[in-house]
């Protein structure tokens, strides 16, 4: 609530709806003066940020510590406490992608550093044929790290590293080449592997002029589709709870929206703290932390239970079956948004 004084005029400023007392029924904004000093502004800035960062704690710490309790409370209609499902989802799917994208990104870096072998340390075959032998020695003791290579044995070298191409498509020359062997009857492959073949020979001929693997940056391009392919499946593992749950009209298809919200916010903490702690192992190559990873991949399984358990109220036995059915059938989905997603990432390369 501002501190602005209130208005003495009844109708609202934003609705024009009669106001009775300091709120508009009809859209919630409050009926104060709208001359704010610079005071006031800030004051109100820091005041809808601590009101977000406390309610975002308290509702993660709940979420953590009482499984599908959060979700129940929505349901029946609990909801003012805690931070809204959707701006929860929102907040945490950001934050999340942000930090992986970010360790992502400096393991990519990492890479192109040390892969000398597909850069020619950033040269051509041409400029390289073009050196005299006093550069093409220093050249060449620079790219194996200290051992000198005779250019018969560069040209060995590259064949096996990347100037044959990169792909087993070797033996059509061009694109026009294997469309004319597909017209005279000589080349019977499906329309899809035609789209295919075709595209490999574009990457293959690609491979050749720049001597790097086109499929070098595509872990990177598929992470940044995880968001999309997250969010494909969110509606879809909701879908398959309304139909577990189906003789019981209570739980709503947006009730398993708002369940499934909360469980994929979840596992984004968890995955995140995973993701940590891989790195830190890494970094300090202690083994133990290896059993810290293994606890953390149980514990969102059993949080999964949990939840389930208390949203829900069946018994051990159902729930174990149900959620069985349900990983059964995220798995399923996860593998078909994989291969589809994999296929857009290919023809865009």
């Amino acid at each position: 609530m501002s501190h602005l004084k209130q208005r003495e005029e009844t109708n609202c400023l934003n609705c024009n709806a009669e106001v009775n007392g300091r709120f508009c029924s009809v859209c919630g904004q409050e009926n104060i003066v709208p001359n704010e000093t610079a005071w006031h502004l800030i004051t109100h800035f820091f005041n809808d940020i601590t009101h977000f960062d406390s309610k975002f704690f308290t509702t993660l710490k709940i979420l953590f510590t009482q499984p599908g309790f959060l979700a129940e409370e929505y349901r029946i209609g609990r909801r003012i406490s805690y931070l809204n499902p959707v701006r929860l989802y929102v907040f945490s799917s950001f934050f999340f992608f942000l930090v992986i994208f970010t360790l992502e990104s400096g393991k990519s870096n990492e890479e192109d550093g040390l892969d000398v072998t597909r850069k020619f340390n950033g040269k051509t075959i041409e400029q390289i044929d073009k050196m005299d032998s006093a550069e093409f020695k220093a050249f060449t003791i620079a790219l194996t790290k200290g051992k000198e290579l005779t250019r018969q044995q560069f040209k060995i070298y590259t064949d096996t590293v990347s100037s044959t191409g990169m792909f087993s498509v070797n033996k059509y020359k061009s694109k026009a080449e294997y469309d004319s062997l597909y017209k005279a009857g000589k080349v019977n492959d499906s329309w899809i592997e035609r789209m295919a073949t075709r595209k490999m020979i574009e990457l293959d001929q690609k491979s050749r002029k720049t001597h790097e693997s086109p499929f070098k940056d595509i872990g990177e391009k598929f992470v940044h589709r995880f968001p999309q392919m997250l969010f494909i499946s969110l509606p879809l593992f909701a879908f398959f709870l309304l139909l577990l749950y189906k003789r019981h009209p209570r739980f709503t298809f947006v009730s398993h929206g708002i369940f499934t919200i909360y469980l994929y916010v979840f596992c984004f903490m968890m995955i995140l703290l995973l993701t940590l702690v891989e790195y830190l192992t890494d970094l300090t190559k202690w083994g133990w932390l290896g059993v810290l990873q293994f606890f953390l991949w149980v514990g969102i399984f059993v949080y999964e239970y949990k939840a389930m358990r208390k949203f829900y109220g069946q018994g051990k036995g159902k729930t174990l079956l149900k959620m069985f059915l349900l990983n059964s059938w995220l798995l399923f989905i996860s593998i078909v948004l994989f291969s589809v997603f994999s296929i857009i990432i290919f023809f865009k390369l």
